[in-house]
């Protein structure tokens, strides 16, 4: 949300100044354009960055094992003990390719001694017109049950994000329990069913937000949760994005007590 603005030390002072208990570093993406690629890889000084998001080629074996490598000494430098990664395409490679990318996770996580969650990404079709393509090329699955499924066969550690679940066309709730103890991580924020829109502020689409946390409080309370919005161009309302959020997820634990 913040990259476009904000350095990371900067970020980190901001989330902390917030209430927030650190930030999820994201390597700059091997696979999107360079001007979403962008972003500050200064880690020196930063102390409250508990999960690191792999870049990752999503196309190429040696580019994304390269990622992950990368994302794994990034988060011994910081002191992050998650790493979170997307699924090769399927479209590139095949299912050999997710299998491949499926036991080299598993090495690595035996290797390094960090976790290493694996994330569904969108449904195509959940998403506007000029981007679907893009990410057709990107997905590994053709259905959440099928990712659940690989997770489970192959003992994976997992997130899940409250926006990708619901482009198709699904509720997150239900799915921390199906997921169970292989839910390590939460990427958290709205979707507009509507519009299509993704990664919204809390409250600004139509996800069954509060039932998400209530669930997540009583199954998983031990889980590590990230907002991860949109990014933003300006400082304030980089600012206005992070205060909203920390105000929706307090309103909505409140109101479960």
């Amino acid at each position: 949300m913040a990259f476009r603005v904000h350095t990371l030390k900067e970020t980190e002072q901001l989330a902390l100044e917030l209430g927030y208990d650190g930030l999820e570093l994201m390597l700059p993406p091997r696979h999107l354009p360079i001007e979403e690629s962008r972003r500050d890889t200064n880690l020196t000084g930063l102390t409250a960055v508990p999960v690191v998001h792999a870049g990752g080629d999503l196309f190429d074996q040696e580019r994304y094992e390269l990622s992950l490598r990368e994302a794994l000494a990034a988060a011994k430098a910081v002191g992050a003990e998650i790493i979170n990664v997307h699924p090769p395409s399927a479209r590139f490679g095949g299912r050999a390719h997710l299998l491949w990318a499926m036991d080299l996770i598993n090495h690595l996580e035996r290797e390094s001694g960090l976790q290493i969650a694996y994330e569904v990404l969108v449904d195509p079709q959940g998403i506007t017109l000029e981007r679907r393509e893009f990410f057709a090329q990107q997905q590994a699955y053709t259905s959440i049950e099928e990712w659940i499924g690989d997770v489970r066969e192959r003992k994976l550690s997992a997130t899940l994000d409250t926006c990708h679940v619901a482009t198709w066309g699904a509720q997150p709730g239900p799915y921390v329990e199906q997921l169970g103890k292989h839910l390590a991580h939460v990427h958290f924020s709205d979707y507009s069913r509507t519009e299509l829109r993704e990664h919204l502020i809390p409250g600004e689409g139509d996800v069954e937000l509060p039932a998400f946390l209530r669930e997540l409080a009583l199954r998983r309370p031990d889980v590590t949760v990230m907002v991860e919005l949109n990014p933003e161009s300006t400082h304030e309302a980089v600012r206005r994005a992070a205060e909203r959020s920390r105000d929706y997820i307090a309103r909505a634990l409140a109101e479960r007590l």
